[in-house]
Order: C-alpha cells, then sequence, then structure tokens
C-alpha cells in the first residue's frame, strides 16, 4: 500500500475534527439581539447552580475552566458578544464548572492525568527522539528498547489523559450545558444548531488525543515500514555517500563478470582477472564505460548539489544514516 493511502485519513482524523469545529463556530457567531451576552449568561448559569464562588473572567486564551482559580474564562472576543457560539461555549464550561462541585469522577480523573501527562509528554517525546541514537550508540538492544519503552510508556499517560477527557466533555455538553441552553437561554428553532456547536467544544479533544496515538503509531506501528515498501530507500543526497555506493556497485559488476566467465575457464584453468574484465566488457559494450558512467554521474550530483546550503547537505547526510539504522533495528526486532 502507498504510504499516502495511509497519510492521507490519518491526517483527515487528526486534523479534520479541529477544523470542522472551528468552520461550525465561525458559522454561527453572528450577532443575535435575542441571546444574552457571553459573560452575562456564564453569570446568571453560575448562580442558578449554587456556585457563586466561581468567578468570570476574560481570557486571551481559548475558553477553558480553570479548577484551581474556580474561574469560568471566556475570550475576549467573545465576553459581551451575543451570538449561539459564544451561548454554547459558555454553557460548556459552566457545565465542567459543575462537574468539579460535584465531583464528577471523570473529570476529577482527567485532572490527575492531565497534572502528569504535562511533564511525561514532553519527556517522552525527547525519548522518542533519541532511540535511534540509543541503537547506534549501545552494544545491543536492550538499551534502545529500554528508552524506547520508556518514550511510549510516557507518550501513553499523555493519550490516556486526552481519552479521559472525552466522557467528561461529552457529559459537559449534552449532560449539562444542553438542558442549560433548552431550559429558555436559545430559541426551541435554534437547539439543534446549538447540539452541534456543542457537539464541537467535545471533539476538539477527540482531535487532541488522536495527537500522542499518532507519534506512538508511526514510531512503533506498521506505517514505518511504508515508505520502504512503497517508494523504496530515500535516495542519497550527500556526493559522498553516492560515491561510496557507486563504487560498490562497479566493484559487484567487476565480480559478477568475474563469477560468469570462472565457471567456463577452471577446466584449463587459465582465469585471469582479466578475464573478468572481458566479461564485463562484453556485457556493457566497453571495460572503460562502467568508470566513465560513474564519473559522469558523480558530476551531474555534485552539479545538482552546487545551489543547496552546505548545512542542509551535512543535516541530510549525517541524519539519513540514523533514521535509515533504526528502520533496520526496528524491522529486525519487531518485524
Amino acid at each position: 500500500m502507498h504510504p499516502v493511502l495511509i497519510l492521507i485519513p490519518v491526517v483527515g482524523a487528526v486534523f479534520g475534527p479541529r477544523l470542522w469545529a472551528q468552520a461550525l463556530m465561525r458559522r454561527y457567531d453572528q450577532d443575535d439581539s435575542d441571546l444574552p451576552e457571553a459573560a452575562e449568561l456564564a453569570r446568571a448559569l453560575l448562580d442558578g447552580r449554587g456556585l457563586e464562588q466561581v468567578r468570570v473572567e476574560i481570557t486571551d486564551l481559548g475558553a477553558h475552566y480553570d479548577p484551581v482559580a474556580r474561574a469560568v474564562r471566556v475570550p475576549r472576543e467573545r465576553f459581551h458578544r451575543q451570538s449561539l457560539t459564544a451561548a454554547a461555549t459558555v454553557a460548556h464550561e459552566v457545565g465542567h464548572a459543575a462537574q468539579d462541585a460535584e465531583g464528577y469522577w471523570p473529570f476529577r480523573l482527567h485532572l490527575g492525568l492531565a497534572r502528569v501527562a504535562r511533564v511525561s509528554g514532553e519527556l517522552g517525546t525527547a525519548l522518542l527522539l533519541a532511540v535511534p541514537v540509543t541503537a547506534l550508540a549501545g552494544q545491543g538492544p536492550l538499551p534502545s528498547m529500554v528508552v524506547g519503552s520508556s518514550a511510549a510508556a510516557m507518550l501513553g499517560t499523555s493519550l490516556a489523559a486526552q481519552i479521559a477527557a472525552l466522557p467528561s466533555e461529552l457529559n459537559a455538553s449534552f449532560g449539562r450545558a444542553l438542558p442549560m441552553l433548552a431550559a429558555g437561554t436559545v430559541p426551541q428553532q435554534r437547539l439543534s444548531q446549538a447540539r452541534w456547536l456543542l457537539l464541537a467544544c467535545s471533539t476538539t479533544y477527540l482531535s487532541a488525543s488522536l495527537n500522542p496515538m499518532l507519534l506512538l503509531w508511526s514510531w512503533f506501528g506498521i506505517p514505518i515500514r511504508a515508505p520502504l515498501a512503497g517508494l523504496g530507500a530515500a535516495p542519497e543526497t550527500a556526493v559522498g555517500t553516492r560515491v561510496a555506493r557507486r563504487k560498490v556497485e562497479h566493484q559487484a559488476e567487476v565480480a559478477g563478470g568475474a563469477e560468469r566467465v570462472q565457471p567456463c575457464r577452471q577446466s584449463s584453468g587459465a582465469y585471469t582477472p582479466e578475464d573478468a574484465q572481458e566479461a564485463v566488457a562484453a556485457r556493457t559494450g566497453s571495460g572503460r564505460n562502467l568508470s566513465l558512467n560513474l564519473e559522469r554521474n558523480l558530476g551531474r550530483d555534485r552539479e545538482r548539489d552546487r545551489g543547496r546550503p552546505r548545512w542542509v547537505i551535512g543535516v541530510q547526510h549525517y541524519a539519513r544514516p540514523l533514521v535509515r539504522a533504526w528502520l533496520r533495528y526496528h524491522d529486525r526486532v519487531v518485524g
């Protein structure tokens, strides 16, 4: 299977829900005089549930509920806005405040895992990048396997935190925010639009949960072998690497000719290295063609690399062997 056929649905699953949610929120973020301002609505919903101690604040970040400060934070551009998007957003965050006040256990579980995931996610990513280096520097597979397993465990904690957020997000949207809006805040004819907006508020965490999953899958799953199987090995760009490869090909050509000549000359005992050169010359037209082709190709490669910055060629020259060594190690151990 071509890698693109794997990449397209994976990228769509990661970025699709987020793009769809943003487009939906922009669509319904139109002024509507029948709706209250976002800040007023948040305050009224909190007071109606006995949450007078929870504050309503302006933020330059996205809408969220801060369980430490006990505050519902509304983006500056929507704080005084009268729109269906603003109403659905603040109702969703008030739903989280109600979960916190009631001790809703999926919400508490998500908070506990999120605190650990903030640190483990960064460490896991750093360890994952160190796996190829460990595989080359170590004397055996054990060091890289330990580093890779540690990275997978740390990234798994981040993945678990995102997955644990889904039940609380769905409950905040449909178990709490939707009844609040249906109680007279939003007209009945617009409740179906509010449902879509509340679903969009929940799917942002769904796409976020796929990010660490994609990172783990790309390193330890099947797609790591897809580029090699579908496209072949990546072409070298460093001239030195190409020189070494073509010299090996040249020696293989000579050796191949020698192997074909040797059986018919062994009986007479007159086999010499010149016989191998004659065999190659008979097959290629001239014994000097291989050397001429080698020099011609090297000249073309130098011309192609002349316009590239030297640091680009250097990075490609040293990074690609590390990646290929890790791919070979992964296929040998996992495959």
